[in-house]
C-alpha cells in the first residue's frame, strides 16, 4: 500500500504558487539577486550577475546555438556606478545595449539560415526608422490631447 507523503503544515495562506513555502521565511538582503531576460528571435537571452546567454533555433538544422558572455562593464565595478539614480541610469542603458546586443545576434543567426546577410548598415538604418516612428508617435499623441 502507497503511504503519502507529508504536507507542511498549513498556515492559513494560499500561495497561488505551489513551489512556494509559505512557512519559510522569506529572504532579504543583499545576497539576493533577480535574474532576468528578453525575447529574441527564435530565442532568448538571460541576464545574471555576472553574465549573460543568448540561445537561438537555428532555422534549418534546428539546433540551438547558443552565445555566452562576461558582464564586465565599469558599472558592475566602480563604486561610483552604486549610487542611487547613476545606478538606475547606468543599468537601463546597459540593459538597452545588452538587448540590443542580443537581438542583433539573434537575427543574424536566424537570418544566416535563410542565406541573408544583415550588415552594420541594415541594423542602424532599422534602428532609425524605428525612433523616427517613436518620436512620429509621441507627437501624434500629444497633438491629439487638448
Amino acid at each position: 500500500m502507497a503511504v503519502p507523503e507529508p504536507t507542511p503544515p498549513a498556515t492559513g495562506i494560499d500561495s497561488p504558487h505551489p513551489g512556494l513555502r509559505p512557512d519559510l521565511p522569506a529572504r532579504r538582503g543583499g545576497d539576493s539577486f533577480f535574474y532576468g531576460g528578453q525575447a529574441v528571435i527564435e530565442g532568448v537571452m538571460m541576464r545574471g550577475k555576472r553574465h549573460y546567454a543568448v540561445a537561438v533555433r537555428l532555422p534549418n538544422t534546428k539546433q540551438i546555438a547558443v552565445d555566452k558572455g562576461e558582464l564586465k562593464a565599469a558599472i558592475y565595478v566602480n563604486p561610483f556606478w552604486k549610487l542611487p539614480m547613476v545606478r538606475g541610469l547606468a543599468l537601463i542603458g546597459e540593459q538597452l545595449h545588452l538587448g540590443m546586443k542580443a537581438l542583433m545576434w539573434s537575427a543574424n543567426m536566424n537570418a544566416g539560415g535563410h542565406g541573408v546577410e544583415i550588415g552594420k548598415k541594415e541594423i542602424r538604418s532599422s534602428v532609425a526608422v524605428a525612433g523616427l516612428a517613436a518620436v512620429w508617435a509621441c507627437a501624434a499623441a500629444k497633438k491629439k490631447d487638448p
